[in-house]
C-alpha cells in the first residue's frame, strides 16, 4: 500500500486537510484524523489516530486503565487531548478496507470517551494493592 492507493481508498469518507510524504490529516465524520504510513520490518504499518476527549474529560489512569482493552491501540496524550491509535500492518486483512478501518476507529474513540469527567485520583492509590 502506497500513499496515493491510501487516499483513493479513504475518498469520500477523509476530507484531506494536509498532507506529508508518509501521512494524511483531515476529517471524517466530524472528527480530526490523523493517519500515516509507517514502515515497519517486513511490511509498512498504517497507523490512524483520532480524538476521543479533551485533557480535563480523562485522566491518566482513566486512559491507561481503558488501554487495557484494547489491541494494536492505545490511547495517548498529545497537545492536552487523548488520542485513540490504531497501528495495523498493511498486510492484514483489516488493511484491505481502510475506509472501514476509520469508521471503527471513529466509534471506539466515541465509545471509549468517558461521560462524566474525573475527579481527581492519586494513581499510586490504582497499584496499592501490590504493595503487600
Amino acid at each position: 500500500m502506497d500513499l496515493q492507493t491510501l487516499k483513493r481508498q479513504l475518498h469520500g469518507v477523509l476530507d484531506i486537510s494536509a498532507e506529508s510524504t508518509t501521512g494524511l490529516v483531515g476529517g471524517a465524520s466530524g472528527a480530526r484524523v490523523w493517519i500515516d504510513l509507517v514502515p515497519g520490518a517486513r511490511t509498512h504499518w498504517l497507523v490512524m489516530r483520532t480524538v476521543i476527549c479533551g485533557l480535563p474529560e480523562m485522566d491518566p489512569c482513566l486512559s491507561l486503565e481503558r488501554n487495557g482493552l484494547l489491541a494494536h491501540a492505545a490511547i495517548v496524550l498529545c497537545d492536552e487531548e487523548y488520542r485513540l491509535r490504531v497501528a495495523i500492518p498493511t498486510d492484514s486483512v483489516e488493511a484491505i478496507d481502510p475506509a472501514t478501518l476509520l469508521l471503527q476507529l471513529l466509534t471506539a474513540a466515541q465509545s471509549l470517551r468517558p461521560r462524566v469527567a474525573p475527579t481527581a485520583i492519586d494513581p499510586r492509590s490504582l497499584f496499592a494493592h501490590y504493595a503487600d
